[in-house]
């Protein structure tokens, strides 16, 4: 399986309509064990917050 997560600033919502500063988005898909297998999801999670 494959897991990814991405951060990202967004840059239409500081410039256009919305207006809000420092907004960061959140993408994350999780596909194959990743998916079925919720321990898993959590230990790339996890690994993910110790940086």
């Amino acid at each position: 399986g494959v897991a990814v997560l991405i951060e990202a600033r967004h840059e239409c919502m500081t410039t256009r309509g919305v207006h809000k500063p420092d907004v960061d988005m959140i993408t994350s898909r999780m596909t194959g064990a990743f998916r079925t297998d919720p321990r898993l999801e959590e230990r790339f999670l996890k690994m993910l917050r110790k940086g």
